[in-house]
Order: structure tokens, then sequence, then C-alpha cells
């Protein structure tokens, strides 16, 4: 198995000094989780480390060396899977995942990424330089891994400072070895040896002692004191002379190595110090001079502290301790110098569409009009790849006197917090600017069209739905205001079309599908819709509210192009894509095809929680309870917590609807004759208010409420007419009117077949399967289909259990008596130990049982077992 990882040690000591005993202290500790080396800046961590790596050839290596960028968790994530990705097949998923992280990494996305690991050979994760990470988050998602980390993987960190990770209490574990700054210190012998390579001919004895104990060992202060003694006669004048460490080492020995270079050489790494990171072309277009690729080569081979990036050797970066040098005698020698190379940097980054990294030489020049300018112009980029909490830090990094005085500034703060779901600091934002006397007609229209366009965050639809309206107004009462371009989104047409698909969400999330699908065709049909993200939300939200209606076709056909588009223009994973991904799960939960279905639903929940698309994951998470009533394996579809504040309208009926079809079908109500349906006068429950009315066997009461049901949907509803229909054949029937309720359920079967619809039929329950199953005359494919789902929602005995087992559980239920281990079930079963425990914690859970041996007797009380 290959390494994985680019080995970047910048000493040469990694090529001619081997310290073996280091490298056996990092072998021993390979049966504990973690491995911490912690020492100064310059000790020679990654040195060792690479060096015990190219030791290790047998080992995966995740190997991510951090950097400040690292502190977005999106991004952190990103770098954990491309790693993995060298290493281990099938990361797609994980991928995914990591595009849902937001403060931290995301209990998903570590879930998911522990049981990769598990798929691993032997391996290490190693995080160099972990000191940089500062989001506390993150930090602790790290150390989380240790203690769920498989016995066949490792993880390493290497830090400058003691991190506050409760080392305490795994030292007292025995969990971790631990390397130091004494630890890391070069002996005597270790020294002689690095002089010598770097200074190129032997250092004598006494002066190598010496240095040692100037230096404390320190390997940096070592690795230049051998580049001094390269270009010195008299060895012992200099060692005689040389004392102190750190910094004062580093000021001392960095004048020395410049002072040692020719004129041209040393400007050169003057200038490419401004750099964070090195290539021939760009330090080329920067200075102005000649082809510059063997002056990097010489500067490498030559020890001077440059470390390659990539395995071509193209790219390269200085050493902290060294370009911290470099940039200080620049400087000091050329105040104005810098902010001109940065600018002229950030311009070769542009040309390459590389905005982040000229973002960040405009800031560190101090350019801020330039930096804005580029972030605004730019903007479309940056919202297509979801990374709006960078550009919220870049704006971070501006003069703090410059933000509240500018318009501008605050409203750009305020549409980059709104597409990243932060609502409160967004409102709050964009009505400063909406009440502000010196801000244009063009500022507020922008501001007033991005508060209606909340709808997927907030909990208040009809809000944003009055605030749509509004917008569209003004857009259409004011046609000579010229918005402001705010990240390439903010013209008249693009304004228009979000203002238009904001009214058709909010219309569909308040209950009111039919109005939605209006005002989402008029945003599909506007010039802003060939804007591709708001044409793919478009798309999207327009197949969730046709797979909300049943009308399957229309909704996948919808879907399906809103996904290829996005995929053919690079938006695959992007968030605007949850809705045709939790449409395509509707879809296939109505066909009740439930695998297919838990795939698209897993796509949609991470993409919709990615930026806190609160009702998106509302409408995910009754389509979840859904498949897991409908005999689907509960492992196949993601664990998914309830979202926080309140439901929508319209997945407030359905979840209201699915309590009282629990009762129906456990025929709880059989025994509360009084009891009534709440929840509203949604469809679904409209439906079950009927069903739990005909389940009570009394027709006289039951025929005005199932009469009220069914006169009440739009006929471009499907299911709805469906499940009129079915209400129809079954208050026939007990009404003892044999043709009328199969001529009922024909049309039933006549409507839900041209959708391929299953569901309905399930969710009336075996009173109507079995009227299906009765009906004279041939059966076709579609009514056969429906019976055979029919066959496997197998439920437990006449109110013996609240809830029913799934098949998979009363499988796993079946082999407990055996006395078979976890183990031996999930070999069985061809599935993990994990996923074994989660079937077992629901079968106790629904037999109301503490453990297995109860669990039997149970089930043997209620004929779930011989």
């Amino acid at each position: 198995m290959g390494t994985g990882h680019m080995v970047t040690g910048w000493d040469v000591a990694a090529e001619v000094v081997d310290r073996p005993a280091l490298r056996d202290v990092i072998d021993g500790s390979a049966r504990q989780p973690l491995t911490l080396l912690v020492a100064q800046a310059g000790a020679g961590k990654t040195v060792l480390l690479s060096q015990w790596a190219r030791q290790h050839p047998e080992l995966g290596f995740v190997w991510l060396d951090i950097d400040p960028r690292d502190n977005e968790a999106a991004h952190l994530a990103r770098r954990i899977v491309a790693q993995l990705d060298t290493i281990s097949e099938d990361t797609a998923h994980l991928a995914l995942l990591a595009e849902s992280a937001r403060r931290s990494l995301g209990a998903p996305f570590l879930d998911a990424l522990v049981e990769q690991l598990r798929g691993l050979g032997p391996s290490a994760i190693v995080f160099d330089d972990l000191h940089l990470l500062s989001n506390r988050a993150l930090i602790d998602d790290v150390m989380s891994l240790v203690d769920r980390l498989p016995e066949q993987v490792r993880l390493i960190i290497a830090t400058r400072v003691d991190l506050p990770l409760g080392w305490v209490r795994r030292r007292l574990r025995g969990d971790v070895a631990e390397l130091r700054t004494a630890d890391l210190a070069f002996d005597t012998a270790d020294a002689a040896a690095l002089l010598g390579a770097i200074a190129g001919r032997p250092i004598s004895e006494r002066n190598v002692e010496l240095l040692v104990a100037r230096t404390e060992g320190w390997a940096a202060g070592l690795q230049l004191a051998g580049l001094t003694l390269r270009n010195r006669d008299d060895d012992d004048e200099f060692v005689g002379q040389f004392g102190g460490t750190d910094r004062l080492v580093t000021d001392y020995l960095g004048e020395e190595v410049l002072n040692a270079q020719s004129g041209e050489r040393r400007t050169r790494l003057l200038l490419a110090s401004a750099l964070d990171e090195v290539n021939a072309d760009l330090l080329t277009t920067i200075t102005g001079d000649g082809e510059l690729r063997p002056f990097l080569e010489d500067v490498e081979r030559e020890s001077l502290f440059l470390v390659p990036l990539d395995s071509r050797r193209e790219r390269f970066r200085f050493h902290h301790l060294f370009r911290d040098l470099l940039r200080y005698r620049l400087r000091a020698e050329a105040p104005d110098v810098e902010r001109s190379l940065l600018r002229r940097a950030a311009h070769w980054h542009l040309e390459r569409d590389e905005t982040d990294r000229a973002v960040e030489y405009l800031l560190r020049a101090r350019d801020w009009e330039a930096a804005l300018d580029v972030i605004r112009t730019r903007g479309a980029e940056i919202y297509e790849r979801s990374e709006m909490r960078e550009v919220i830090r870049w704006i971070g990094e501006l003069p703090p006197r410059i933000v509240p005085e500018r318009i501008d500034i605050t409203l750009l703060l305020g549409v980059l917090r709104s597409l990243e779901g932060q609502l409160p600091v967004a409102d709050g934002l964009l009505r400063q600017v909406i009440v502000n006397p010196q801000a244009t007609a063009g500022q507020r229209m922008v501001a007033e069209t991005i508060l209606a366009a909340r709808a997927q965050w907030s909990a208040h639809p009809e809000v944003s739905a009055e605030m749509a309206r509004r917008a569209i107004a003004h857009l259409e009462g004011q046609p000579d205001v010229t918005p402001p371009d705010i990240l390439g989104l903010t013209d008249r047409d693009s304004l228009m079309t979000l203002a238009l698909l904001s009214e058709g969400r909010s219309c569909f999330l308040d209950g009111r599908p039919q109005q939605a699908r209006r005002w989402l065709e008029k945003a599909l049909a506007s010039e802003g819709s060939r804007f591709v993200p708001w044409r793919v939300s478009t798309l999207g939200s327009l197949a969730l509210i046709h797979a909300w209606l049943g009308r399957t076709t229309a909704a996948e056909e919808l879907a399906d192009e809103a996904i290829i588009l996005a995929e053919e223009s690079g938006l695959g994973e992007h968030p605007t894509t949850a809705d045709a991904h939790l449409a395509r799960a509707l879809d296939a939960a109505e066909r009740a095809e439930t695998h297919r279905a838990a795939d698209a639903l897993r796509e949609g929940i991470t993409l919709a929680d990615s930026n806190g698309r609160i009702q998106l994951l509302w409408i995910g998470h009754v389509i979840q309870a859904r498949l897991q009533e409908l005999n689907g394996d509960a492992a196949a579809t993601p664990p998914l917590a309830t979202p926080p504040g309140p439901p929508p309208a319209l997945v407030r009926d359905r979840m209201f609807a699915a309590r009282a079809r629990a009762r129906r079908l456990t025929r709880e109500s059989d025994h509360a004759t009084t009891e009534t349906v709440d929840g509203g006068d949604g469809p679904a429950v409209r439906f079950e208010r009927a069903a739990t009315a005909l389940t009570r066997l009394r027709p006289d009461a039951a025929r005005p409420i199932v009469l009220a049901a069914t006169s009440a949907h739009a006929p471009d509803a499907v299911i709805e007419s469906v499940e009129g229909r079915i209400l129809r054949a079954w208050l026939a029937e007990l009404e003892g009117r044999t043709a009328a309720s199969e001529a009922h359920l024909r049309a039933a079967l006549e409507l839900a077949s041209g959708e391929q619809l299953i569901d309905p039929f399930l969710r009336a329950g075996p009173v109507v399967t079995n009227l299906l199953r009765r009906l004279p005359g041939p059966r076709d494919a579609h009514a056969q289909r429906i019976l055979d789902c029919a066959n496997d929602l197998i439920a437990a005995p006449s109110t013996a259990i609240a809830e029913p087992l799934t098949q998979r559980e009363l499988e796993i239920l079946a082999l407990l008596p055996t006395r078979a281990t976890n183990t031996e079930l999930a070999e069985r079963f061809f599935v993990s130990v994990n996923t074994i425990k989660t079937h077992t914690v629901h079968i106790y859970r629904k037999l109301d049982v503490p453990n297995r041996s109860a669990a039997i007797l149970r089930a043997r009380e209620v004929g779930l077992l011989p």
C-alpha cells in the first residue's frame, strides 16, 4: 500500500542523519492509538515523521500539513477525503458529507470516516502543525477520532504547543506515546553528522559539542550553523562568537546565511519570501527576472529551507522561520516592494481563476478596495463552491473602521450570511441597509429580495412569502433602478427569478403546493433562470412539489434535469441540488423503492444540512419516517435527528397523519371511539381522519368524514385523488355496495398505475390491500406489485406491540434464541457489527424489554417466536 502523502522535510537531516532511536519510539507506539510530537519550531518533527514514513511503505498514510485555511471545517474535510482517496476506494459519499461540515466536521462525516477507516489495512493519520488549527470544534473532532479508530489505524499529531486536549486522561489509560523537545534534541553524534553534511567537511568534536550546548540540540539552529560554516574558513572563531537560542539564533545565523549569498540570489530570496507558495512562473512574473526554475532547484538542493509541495518539485514554500526572517529583511530594506509583489501575485492568480489565493494576497497588501472588487465580481464562483464562510473571514480581516461606514460592505455581508443560513445575523445586516437613509434604491432592492429568499431556512414561510411579493412589486414598479452587483447574483433578472423562486418555496412549505407550482413555473420561465444555480434550484423545487403531489413521472424528469445540469456545471455537490435529491427520495418512496429512496435521501439531507436549510431537513425527516415504516432496513436510511425549530405546515400534516396511522394500524383506535385525529386540515390528516372512522366499522359515522376528505383535493394532486378513490372503495365495502367498491378501487389503481404509485395503498393498510387481493378479474403488474409490497409489511399481532418489527428485525429476532454473537450475526447478514447492534436496540425498544433473554420471552408471548 502506498504512503498517500507528500514528504516535505526541509532539513538535509531527512537524507543524511538517520535517528533510529526516535523511529523506534514511534514504532513502539503501534499499540497506542495516539502518538504525540510536541516541540518548538525547527525541532525536526516533520523530518522525523518523514524518515519514519519512508521506513514503512506497507502503511497507508492520510497526511495533512495543517494551514490556517483548515479552520474552515469543509476545507479540512475536503482535504481529509482527498488524502484518504489515495489509499481507499469509494470515497464519493465522504466527499458529499464533507460539504455539510459547518463549525465542526459533524457527526455524519466522522461516523462515515470511521467506517471508511475500518476497511483499510494498517494505516496512519498524520496531522502536522496542528497548532495552526484554532477552531476548537475541529480540534475536538480530531481528538474524538482517538477513541473511535479501528485497531489497525493510528493517529499521529505534530504540534508546536500543548493544546488543551485532555492528555492526562489518555496518559492514565496508556493511550498516548509522546516525543517532546528534549527527545528531539540532537546529541553530539547526530549533530556531527548533520553539521558535516551541510558544511561539506568534518567539524571538530569540540566545536560540535559547543554548538550542541549553545543550541541545546535545536535542529534549526544546528542547520543554520552548518550553512554558516560552509562559507567560513575559521570554524573556531565562528563557534566562539556564537551564542543564544531560538529567535536570536535564527536572526544571527539567518544574517550570516543571507550575507553569504550573492547579491542576485539574496535579492531573489527576499522577493520570493513575499509568496506563501512559490513556483517558477509566478516568481518570474512578480520579479521580472528570467527563467527561475534553476534558482529554486539550487536553493532546495543547498538546504536553504525550501519545502517541496508536490512530487514533481514544481511548487515550494519556505520554512516558516526562514520565511519570517526574509520578510522581515524585505520590509526593512524595501518597505513598499512587498505590497507591489503581492498585487502582482494576486493578478497572476486571478488570471488562473484562483480567486481565494488572489484575495489573500490583496488583503496582505492592504489593498482593501481591490480585494472587495474581486469578491464582488468573482463572487458567483464562491457561491457555486459554497465557500461563503471563507469570504466572511476575508471581510473580517478588513480594518474595523471600514465596515460599519460602508453600506456596500454591510449589504455584502448580509448576502453572504443569508446564503450561509445565518439568519439572525443576516436579517440584522439586511434590515440595516433597508432603513439606512443613505442606501440607494438598488441596495434596498437587493436587501429585500435576499430577505425574501430565506424560506428554506426560516420557520415562518408566510413571512418569506410576504417579503417575496413585496420584492416582486418593487422590481416591477421601479424599472429604472439598477441594483449593485453583489457576488454576481443581483442583476434585475437574477433578483426577479430569486423572488419568484422564494414565493414558490414559501407557498409550498406553507402547505399550498398548487400555488407554489405556479410561482416556480414563472421563475423557470424568467430571464434570470439562465443563471445555473437559480435554474437548478427552481427545477429541484418544482420536482419536489410534483413528488409531493404524486406526479412522480414529472418529478423524476425535473429532478434528473436539475442534477444533470448541476453536475455538468460543477455544482453536483452544491446545496442548491438538495431539493432535487429529496424529490428523488420522495418519488422512490411513493413507488415503494426503499433502497433507492434511502440513497437519494442521504444525499438530500447532507446537502440541505451543509448550509442549514432546516425546512428541507424537516421534509427529509418525514420521508425517512415513512421509509422506516415501509419494511425497509432501518440501517439503510441515514440516522437523522429531529431538526431544530417547528416543522413547516406541510410536514406537520404528514407527521400528525403518521401518528394517527400508527394508532390505526395497531388498532388502538378501536378502544377509543371518541378519539379524533388532530393536526389541522391538511390532505394527509384528512385521509387518516376518514380511515380511522372506517376502521371503527361504523359506516354512518364514517360517510360524512369520507365525503369531506374526498371532495377537497385539487385535480393535479394525484396522491389525493388516489386516496380519495381508496376511501370511497372502503366505505362502499362497509355499506355492502360491492360493485361500487370494486369500481372505485379500479379507478384508484388506474390513477396510481400512471405514476407507479404504491405507497397510498400501503398507507391505507391491510383492509384495502385485502380488497385489492379479492378484486375479480386479471391482476396487472402494478396491482401485483402493491400486493407483493403489502406482503412484506409484516406487523405484530393485534395490539401485542405498539410498533411493528421490520422484516430484517424479524429475521434477527428469529436467531436470538440460538445465542449467536453479534459478530456471527453480522457475518450471516453481510453487515457490520454496529448495524446488528442498531437492529437489536430497535428490537428491544419495540418489545419494551431490556436485554436478549427478555426479548426472546416477550417475542414468544406475542407470537413472534414459536
